[in-house]
């Protein structure tokens, strides 16, 4: 812990840390190409330190009107760029890897930034017209699965508060100590970027996993004693057999925090099993940093389904009429962190937003009586059938929960009018009989226009670094193969089906 607890800089904190604990394990590499590397305090700090020195070389050079854009993978190489940024005081652009050079520079755009000299790592870009009153400290370039990707200011991390550090959602779970946090999540979404520079401030070991495969998440988790987890529900659902198998080896898990997308029942309740209602956490809230809510395991028992209750901030549901809703109506979620002004989504014009500070992520839910906020599913999945309203994620959902699935999400079929599934199976069951076991599967548990109009077999389902469906990519895919079979008949079936919404 500091010695004061008086905000100071960066480099006054990471030398404080390389006197004290010079030869404390910060950083911890595996999976990627150079095998397994430690990393030592020490070691981690001259690292951060001597390429802070030469970005501010850079600047002096005349070119103090630039960013820094850089692929963030999980690797060695991306962690000391970020707290070397931050410290020099340049502001970083992280960016999904492989993400093409025209829409790189398109994204970049939006920000008042100029194309970058080179797609590639350490990449510089020149300010063009900075629409800020005061230069981000480091912006977070989303994987666009949903459109064209978002560019995210951000203005913290300027300096080091050890009253902030953790911040209120960290602390939350536990975080304290020795602690050891495995991080495998792509460091330009908020939460994995966040666990990487608190993590090296509070002097605790960070574990970064590239490209580990189940088995071999759950060897590293006990060979270097992994305590802290932040997962996605697709995370969560490819390590659960490999975790049921080796269950002595997550013993000493005391935080699994997940993140990013609605978690299934069955798959949040097998995870409660498996290391304790006590140890399993979940926020909700988004890169955009409108607000958050959190959920303990043992909250969930009591309120199943739920994402949480607001963390130091307030939700509010709206109506298509624009009114506020009570507990229990459905409408869409808007969110505002307490202490917020109005301005706090600052460069973040794709939100919608209130004349009072709420913005809202597209979401639609309700609350129940106790303040406990459950999500339906995103205003932009929602397909309009003339019977009544369809949902592409609800749907999905519902069917990722049959047996002979692996995986599936739902699209336009085209009409406008209609949802067309996309599925993995898990066997090689002949298209009639899959097709017969899904369509009596939703004709079970779901209302008529909610039914898919046919079913599309793929190999897989194109998914982000975070398990978010790229719906542009899905749609081509579906583009391109015929259903197996019409399912017509089914979405005729007028089996009652009692559901809120």
């Amino acid at each position: 812990m500091a010695a004061t607890k008086r905000p100071r800089s960066l480099v006054a904190r990471l030398r404080e840390l390389a006197e004290t604990s010079p030869d404390h394990l910060s950083l911890i590499c595996t999976g990627g190409r150079a095998g397994t590397e430690t990393v030592s305090t020490a070691q981690l700090v001259d690292d951060i330190l001597d390429m802070a020195e030469r970005l501010g070389q850079t600047a002096s050079d005349g070119n103090e009107s630039f960013v820094l854009c850089h692929p963030a993978g999980v690797d060695r190489q991306t962690a000391t760029l970020v707290l070397a940024a931050l410290c020099a005081e340049v502001t970083l652009v992280l960016h999904p890897p492989g993400l093409p050079a025209d829409v790189l520079d398109g994204a970049l755009a939006q920000g008042g930034i100029g194309p970058a000299a080179e797609n590639g790592p350490g990449s510089l870009a020149p300010w063009r017209d900075q629409p800020y009153e005061r230069r981000p400290t480091y912006f977070l370039l989303t994987s666009g699965t949903t459109g064209a990707p978002k560019l995210t200011p951000f203005w913290n991390y300027a300096d080091y508060d050890p009253r902030g550090i953790p911040d209120v959602l960290f602390r939350a779970t536990g975080w304290s100590g020795a602690t050891t946090h495995l991080l495998t999540l792509p460091l330009y979404h908020i939460a994995p970027f966040g666990v990487l520079v608190q993590s090296v401030l509070d002097g605790h070991t960070l574990l970064l996993g590239e490209n580990l495969d189940p088995a071999g998440t759950v060897e590293v988790i006990e060979e270097y004693g992994a305590d802290w987890l932040l997962l996605t529900p697709h995370d969560m659902g490819e390590l659960l057999p490999a975790a049921e198998k080796h269950r002595e080896s997550l013993r000493g898990v005391r935080t699994l925090l997940h993140t990013a997308l609605p978690c299934p029942p069955g798959l949040k309740r097998a995870w409660i099993d498996l290391l304790g209602p006590d140890r399993v956490y979940e926020t909700y809230g988004g890169t955009e940093g409108v607000g958050m809510t959190f959920l303990r395991g043992r909250e969930w028992i009591e309120h199943p389904g739920s994402i949480g209750r607001g963390l130091l901030t307030r939700i509010r549901i709206v109506g298509e009429d624009g009114t506020e809703r009570v507990a229990g109506d459905m409408g869409t979620v808007y969110m505002r962190r307490l202490g917020a002004g109005s301005g706090t989504t600052a460069g973040r014009p794709w939100l919608d937003r209130t004349a009072d500070g709420f913005a809202s992520l597209g979401d639609v839910g309700f609350v129940d009586e106790d303040g406990y906020l459950y999500l339906h599913d995103r205003l932009a999945h929602r397909i309009d059938t003339g019977e009544g309203p369809a949902w592409l994620g609800l749907t999905a959902a519902v069917l990722r929960e049959h047996p002979d699935l692996s995986d599936a999400e739902c699209v336009d079929d085209g009409s406008g009018r209609r949802l067309l599934a996309l599925v993995v199976s898990r066997g090689e069951d002949d298209d009639g009989r899959l097709h017969r076991r899904l369509t009596e599967f939703c004709a079970a548990r779901l209302t008529p226009p909610e039914r898919p109009s046919g079913y599309v077999r793929v190999p897989a389902i194109p998914r982000s670094a975070l398990g978010k469906a790229d719906r542009a990519a899905i749609a081509r895919l579906a583009a391109s193969r015929a259903p197996i079979c019409d399912s017509s008949d089914g979405f005729l079936n007028k089996a009652p089906i009692d559901r809120k919404g």
